[in-house]
Formats: structure tokens, sequence, C-alpha cells
């Protein structure tokens, strides 16, 4: 089946090139002249768009390098489109055309007669005018596909009956009609093989609708070319729907191509979305000509730089990029001047990258979108960092951040370590400025800040995963090196471990995916860190370390579990002796009754949806009042903003742990989350009864103690007849447990 076009650069070239750059690319290509195929989609467009005389060389030089590839049908393919197009006049090709005409047809029993057609005899040398006679009739050889054109359609030639001076042509309806000569010649046209009338012969559906899949412009550029260049919906339906794309594709199909269309250089498209007009254009435009048509209506900077980026993607040489960024400047520049927040950042980063922007020009204009001054001196921890969250594309977002030492200053650091934490609370898409920004800092060693920053977020790695990563992976760099205190591998191993845990818990998307080859890498990688944490951790984190493992599932990988275990079982075996671990021994899950779980629900959703507008509706009305810098009123409302967006993130998160006490296997005749249990204080000789359940089932009865007390995990798995010593803020408890009744 005919390509859809040659190979990428060629069709650049023919499409935007200039003609010193395609004539050397094509003339370097007939040392070894690749399909056919490759060489008709742009000689028909550059004779399609006036560039008849080139089409006419170019064709004549890939004749020649056929013949001398011994590839005589092939040359006479490519001089019989040439004719097709009606190039009027191909000099010099006399003994090529006659030598490729014998090579090609001379052992067929049709070939003198169809020479005398055109009344040539064999072995004459066959100028350009009789080559377009005998053209014509070499379309009407057997094989060969016509069109009849008073309403008996497209037929592929059968025979030809010399004695008898008729053909006999088997049509697309099933009939077949031998007609005198002149007659077929009079009454029907004859079809080049990337016709898509002709197509329809040769292959079957499955084939043009794999075609058509691939190249769905170049499929509408052949349908338009059956109407003279230019076809509605309707028509363009007629010559595609069932023949080329299969009735239940048509929809999906036909949405993609007019996409498609409207970006394709060689396409205008006009009328309504429902109702669209195809043409074939008689200019291929330029990839500035293409940004300026498809952006017109674009009035984002995000758009604006989205559909940029993709020509700048498709441009080869350099004077295309110099007019796309002239061009990018023209509708960009103003926008980046405007101070505007994200549509401002949005310009300038672009402009930046293209190199219409200096780095010295782009600070000042990014300044003011992290809540600063454009120049002069600010308070690092004003700095609103957490707005590369509202960065959508990731270009810009990556080059931000990579940007902020220069954009911040000397302050950046204590900017970044004071917000980078609020940062990472703001959804996944900001994981690589996260990671950017770390190796940022672990750049600029400040190995004590890194790792108080590492001990704020570490207890947190369900609110802060990536971060943690990211930390996680500057301290098996290096960047803990040279601090105040040794980072505790205890705490690395538990934490990094228990990150892992929570992303196979969680595996909701291709981001969760990423981060979790992430991780996996540095623990298991080549240079990871597992083996060397292991090997010093002690028996208590090991322990944490093999119930993470276990309860992250079947998502956790196998080669890290593999490798706990192995470790485990040759530092300490006793581990595998012991009972299973109890439920709650585990600080992940949070054990709650139904009844408790509703509870904090009920808090969560007031904090929410009550608290947090009302003290937004707070931070307005005092904003009201006049200069910030002066307005308490401002200042108390942000920082209550803080600690109540703060609560709602930990609360929403605990929630999401939370398991129901009446749903787990409490065991039996021991003290345990979900059971009533008896005590008997030995110093007082007072006896009582408590019920041991969850953090939130405290807050609803006057007997509950939660499991996470101190009171109730002095005597976790403890029996009855155990004495048991408690050690409180007010004293030390000397208990006896008297009895034990679950209650679930």
């Amino acid at each position: 089946m005919t390509s859809a076009a040659a190979s990428p650069d060629l069709f650049d070239l023919v499409l935007h090139g200039a003609g010193d750059d395609l004539e050397r690319s094509w003339n370097e290509r007939m040392a070894s002249p690749g399909p056919v195929s490759e060489f008709v989609p742009p000689l028909q467009i550059l004779v399609e768009t006036g560039r008849r005389e080139f089409a006419r060389e170019a064709g004549a030089t890939l004749a020649r390098a056929l013949v001398d590839k011994n590839r005589a049908a092939d040359a006479v393919g490519i001089l019989m489109r040439l004719a097709y197009w009606k190039i009027e006049s191909v000099s010099g090709l006399e003994e090529v055309t006659s030598k490729a005409l014998e090579a090609a047809y001379g052992s067929e029993d049709w070939f003198e007669y169809v020479l005398g057609k055109a009344n040539l005899t064999r072995g004459q040398s066959v100028e350009w005018p009789a080559f377009l006679s005998l053209a014509e009739c070499l379309g009407f050889t057997p094989g060969r596909v016509v069109e009849h054109r008073s309403g008996w359609g497209p037929g592929r030639v059968d025979e030809i009956h010399a004695d008898a001076d008729e053909v006999t042509i088997a049509f697309a309806s099933g009939r077949k009609h031998t007609v005198p000569w002149q007659t077929a010649i009079d009454t029907m046209t004859a079809l080049a093989e990337e016709d898509l009338r002709a197509m329809r012969l040769h292959h079957g559906l499955d084939a043009l609708f794999e075609f058509a899949q691939a190249a769905p412009t170049e499929v509408l550029r052949r349908a338009l070319r059956i109407y003279r260049g230019k076809a509605n919906s309707t028509q363009i339906k007629e010559q595609l729907h069932e023949s080329i794309v299969p009735a239940k594709s048509w929809t999906g199909w036909w949405k993609k191509a007019k996409a498609a269309a409207v970006e394709d250089p060689l396409i205008a498209v006009e009328g309504s979305a429902s109702r669209p007009v195809l043409m074939l254009r008689t200019k291929a435009l330029s990839l500035t000509d293409e940004a300026r048509a498809q952006l017109r209506f674009e009035k984002s900077a995000q758009s604006i730089v989205g559909g940029l980026r993709a020509y700048f993607d498709r441009a080869t040489r350099d004077s295309d990029r110099d007019a796309l960024a002239a061009f990018a400047t023209e509708r960009l520049d103003s926008i980046a001047r405007a101070a505007n927040g994200i549509e401002s950042a949005y310009a300038v980063i672009f402009l930046e990258e293209i190199g219409a922007l200096s780095v010295e020009e782009a600070t000042p204009l990014l300044r003011p979108l992290f809540g600063i001054p454009a120049t002069g001196d600010y308070d690092p921890s004003k700095v609103e960092l957490f707005v590369l969250a509202d960065i959508e594309d990731s270009s810009i977002r990556s080059r931000l951040a990579s940007q902020l030492p220069d954009v911040l200053g000397p302050k950046w650091v204590d900017a970044v370590l004071d917000q980078l934490a609020l940062l990472s609370e703001h959804g996944d898409n900001v994981e690589d400025a996260l990671e950017t920004l770390v190796e940022a800092l672990r750049g600029a060693e400040v190995p004590d800040r890194l790792m108080a920053l590492y001990d704020k977020v570490n207890p947190f790695p369900h609110k802060h995963p990536f971060l943690i990563y990211a930390l996680t992976k500057a301290y098996s760099e290096g960047a803990f090196e040279g601090a105040g205190r040794k980072a505790d591998p205890n705490i690395i191993c538990r934490v990094i471990l228990h990150a892992m845990r929570i992303v196979c818990e969680q595996h909701t998307g291709r981001r969760h995916t990423r981060l979790q080859s992430r991780i996996l890498t540095l623990l298991a990688g080549r240079k990871g860190i597992l083996e060397d944490l292991l090997e010093t951790i002690d028996r208590g984190t090991m322990s944490s370390a093999i119930n993470s493992a276990r309860a992250g599932g079947e998502d956790f990988p196998p080669k890290v579990m593999a490798q706990i275990e192995e470790v485990a079982r040759r530092r300490f075996p006793d581990l595998y002796e012991e009972a299973e671990l109890n439920f709650w021994d585990d600080d992940f899950d949070i054990f709650v009754t139904r009844a408790g779980f509703a509870h904090r629900e009920a808090e969560f959703h007031n904090l929410r949806d009550v608290l947090i507008p009302a003290n937004s509706k707070a931070i307005g009305e005092a904003a009201s009042l006049g200069d910030l810098s002066e307005n308490a009123e401002w200042e108390a409302a942000i920082e209550e903003q803080r600690t109540l967006t703060a609560k709602a993130s930990e609360w929403e998160e605990e929630l999401q742990r939370a398991r129901f006490l009446e749903e787990v296997d409490i065991p039996d005749e021991i003290v345990a989350p979900g059971t009533k249990t008896t005590i008997l204080d030995l110093d007082s000789k007072e006896t009582k009864s408590i019920r041991i359940l969850g953090p939130w089932d405290a807050a609803i009865a006057d007997d509950v103690v939660s499991y996470r007390a101190p009171l109730a995990k002095g005597m976790l798995g403890s029996s009855v007849g155990d004495h048991v010593e408690i050690a409180l803020p007010n004293g030390t408890l000397h208990l006896e447990i008297v009895a034990i009744e679950k209650l679930y």
C-alpha cells in the first residue's frame, strides 16, 4: 500500500524547506532510492503547490536512478504520474524512457498493440509528447484501475483483445464489460495506484483502515483530489465510509481526522464544526503561518505556549525557529510583562526557554508570582511557593523551579525551606518541582536545615510521600553529611518503607506507579540504600520493616520484601519464632468503632465546610481594612488559616487510615482494642472497668480509653491475673488485670 509520506525530513522540506535544501536531500536519496511510495506524495504536493518545475526535474532524476537500479516498472510508474499531473515537458529522457518501457513490458503480449495505439513502434525513441499519449494507453493495461465517467464506477482492466481491438474490464459492481478500445479511452479515466478508488480495488478493508488510522490527513487529501480539491463532509463520507473506514469506527475516525486537518499545512478547513468544508491549499503554510492560523483565537498564555511548543518541536532549521521565536515574542511579550500571576509565568518562562528573554530580564517579571516585589528585599516567610502547584504544564513548572535561586536571590534557601512542606501538600503534580528544589538545596550545602525539614515531614509519609522520597534520596547522596547530628538509620528505614507501603496501598494511577518505581530504585537499585540500612537498624525497626512490607500487599515490590526477609532472618531469627504481631502493633491503621468514626467524620466536615470558609471570609474582610503590613486582623486570620488547613489535611488522612473494630478479629483472653477490661489498683485497692476503644471513641463516653493512651498501651497484650506497671505523668500505677470481655 502507498505510504503516507516520505521520510519525515524530506516531507518537511517539501512543505517548508528552501529549494536548495530540498534538492540536496532529494539527490542524496538517488544513490539508493527507497520504495516509490516514499516519493509520490511529496512530488504530488510539489505539483499542487505550484512548484511544477521542481517536480519535473525531481521526477526525472528519480526515474533515471530507478532505471540504473534495474527498477524499470517503478521508473515507468513515476513517468506516468508526471504525465497524469500534466507536466508539459521533460527533456533528455528519450533513451531512459525507451529502455524502461522495454524492460518493464517487453515480455507482455499486449505491449506492441499498446505502443501502436500511441503511434509508436518497438525500439523507437520515445520523446515526452509521445510518452504523454502512451501514458494514457498504459493506464488501460491489465491490472490497472480505471473509472467510468458515466456511472459504472471503478474497475480493474482484466484483459486486452488485440485481434478484436477491445478491452475487458471487471467493475467493482461485479460485472465485466468488454468494450472497444477507443470507447474505453473516450469514456473512462485511468487512475493512479494511490487514488482512493484504485486502492479500494487493490487492498482489503483491514489494510485500508490501518492506513487511514496511521495517516488521516493523507487519506483526506486523496479524497479531496477526487473532488478537484474541495469537498464537504457529506462528500468525504461518500468516499471513505465503509469502503476505507468501517461504519463502526467512522465517528471516532472522522473526529480524529477533522482535528488533524485543522493542523495540516496542506488543508484549509472552513464552515462549521458540524459541517466543515475542506480544501487543498495551493501553497503550504510555513510553520509560523500554521502557528498563526492555529493560535489566532487563543488568548491564554498556557494555550499559546502549549501550541507553540508543538511547532518548535517540528522546526528543524534555524530559520524556522527564528521565525517562530519572533511570533512567540509578538504573542507573549505583553502577557509576560503584565505581572498577571501564572499567565505571566507561562509567558516569561517560555520566552526565556526559547532565548527571547534573558535570565536577567525574566527574574523581575517572575518575582511577583511568588508574592514578593519585583526588586528589593522581602520576607522569606511570605514567599508563596505553593503557586507552583497551579502551573499545569510540567515543563514550565520544572523550569521555573530550577530558576528559583535566581528569581528569589540570596534568600532563596530560607524561602524554599520554609515553604517546601506546604508545597508538597498541594497535589501529586508538584513532584518534579519538589525533586528539583531538593536537589538545589543539596547543592546549597545546608545539611542541618535539610535534616530539620526531614524531621518535620517524616511523621507524615501519607501526606508527604514524594518529598520524603526526595529527601531520602538526598540523604543517600550525602546531603545530611556535616550536620550537627547524624541521621538515624532506624528513622530513615522506617519512614521510606512506610512511604512505599502507602504508595502500594493507594495504587491509584500513573503518578503513584512512577513514585513506587523511584522508591524501588532508591532502595534496591544499583546504588540502593536498603542493604546498608538493614545491616544497621535495630531489632524493633526490623520488625517494623517486616510489618510494612507484609502490609503493602501484592503491589509491594518482591525484591524489597525478599531483601528484608533475608537480612532479618540472619540478624534477628527470633522475629520469626514469635507469634504473629498483634493487629494494633503497627501505628499506621487507626482502629475505631463505627460510632467513633462518625464522630470524627462530623468534626472533619464541620472543619472543612464551616470553619475554613468562615476563616476565608474573615481574611477577605481583614484585607479590606488597608495596609496588610500593619494589619493584625489579617495576620491572625492567615495564621488561623494555616492551622485549620493543616488540621483538615491531617484529619482527612487519618480518616482514610481508619479500620472498624467491629470488623477486626479481636484475640481471646488478652487485653486488646475492642475489649472491656476490669482492673484492680493494687495501691488504692479500687476496682473499675474501662472499655478500650479507638482514639475518637474517648470523646463520646466517659468509660472509654483510647488504645493509644498510655493507660491502655501499658495493658495491651496482658491476660487475667497479670500485674502491670504503667508510668503516667502524675505517677506510676500498679494494676492487676481482673477480667477481660470482648465487645465485638
